[in-house]
């Protein structure tokens, strides 16, 4: 099994650009076990429960936050995180 891509860009001399992908270059040789019921061998899914209301909580009510103080956070939304990224310089 190949090692997964991390990285595309470039090296650029003078005028020419030679294209360039950085592989991982360790493989996971570790056995890796999955949590199982017991009786009917099938893969557990974990599930967010609010701490709060001790209940589930779907996928489309969670998002994500930042803790000010104690309890109080501001909420961020997905969109806001792509535009605080850095801006993406391919060049070495």
């Amino acid at each position: 099994m190949s090692g997964r891509t991390i990285w595309k860009g470039y090296i650029q001399f003078s005028d020419v650009n030679v294209p360039v992908k950085l592989h991982t270059a360790v493989q996971q040789d570790r056995v890796q076990f999955h949590l199982l019921h017991k009786r009917d061998r099938v893969k557990l899914r974990q599930q967010m429960i609010c701490a709060y209301e001790k209940s589930p909580v779907p996928v489309e009510e969670q998002t994500k936050g930042y803790e000010l103080e104690n309890r109080k956070y501001i909420l961020v939304d997905p969109e806001e995180l792509e535009q605080t990224g850095p801006e993406g310089d391919r060049m070495i």
